[in-house]
């Protein structure tokens, strides 16, 4: 089975990002500060079966996670309403 489409989503600068995976060749080119080493890092850690961190989670989408943790730990929110939000998880 070979690999056509790497989709990344939520991770580092990638909010939701599509590789086209070719045959022989794919190369990741782009100007300084466009996420090729998030890209790399994300198919780095899924191949070596690695973790991801919450540092790993966007900037742009981790005070909306926060405070959802927050309410669930503070009994504000039930474990039921936090996974109907699951959609800011990926």
């Amino acid at each position: 089975m070979q690999l056509s489409e790497i989709r990344i989503k939520n991770y580092r600068l990638l909010i939701d990002a599509k590789l086209d995976v070719d045959a022989k060749t794919t190369l990741i080119v782009g100007r300084n500060n466009t996420a090729k080493t998030s890209c790399s890092s994300c198919i780095s850690t899924v191949l070596q079966e690695g973790v991801f961190s919450y540092n790993d989670y966007p900037l742009s989408k981790r005070e909306d996670l926060l405070n959802m943790f927050l309410q669930f730990m503070e009994k504000k929110m039930s474990y039921e309403d936090l996974c109907k939000n699951r959609h800011y998880f990926y």
